[in-house]
C-alpha cells in the first residue's frame, strides 16, 4: 500500500498582483533549482526538481445558490531520479 505524506501545506488570500509577483519568483527559483518552501509554524522544506517533470492544469467551475465559483489548479509531478519527455505549453 502506497504511503501518502504531505510535507507541505499553505492557503492564503492575495491580490492579483501579489499572486503574479509569487509565481515569477517561484518560477525563477524552479529555473535555478533552488525552491525553498516555508510558512510560519512549519519547517523549511527544499524541493528539487529533474529536469523534465509533469504539469497538469485543471480549471473547474462551480455553480452555487451564491454565485460562480472557479479553481484552477497546477500540479507539477515528478519521480526523483527519472526522466519524463512530454511537450506542455501555455497558450
Amino acid at each position: 500500500m502506497a504511503e501518502k505524506k504531505t510535507l507541505f501545506e499553505s492557503k492564503q488570500t492575495m491580490s492579483r498582483k501579489e499572486l503574479a509577483g509569487f509565481l515569477r519568483t517561484m518560477a525563477d527559483r524552479i529555473e535555478k533549482n533552488t525552491l525553498v518552501l516555508k510558512q510560519e509554524n512549519q519547517r523549511e522544506t527544499e524541493t528539487i526538481l529533474p529536469e523534465q517533470v509533469v504539469l497538469e492544469t485543471e480549471l473547474r467551475e462551480k455553480t452555487k445558490k451564491s454565485g460562480k465559483k472557479y479553481k484552477l489548479e497546477l500540479e507539477i509531478e515528478w519521480v526523483p531520479g527519472t526522466e519524463i519527455g512530454s511537450g506542455v505549453r501555455l497558450a
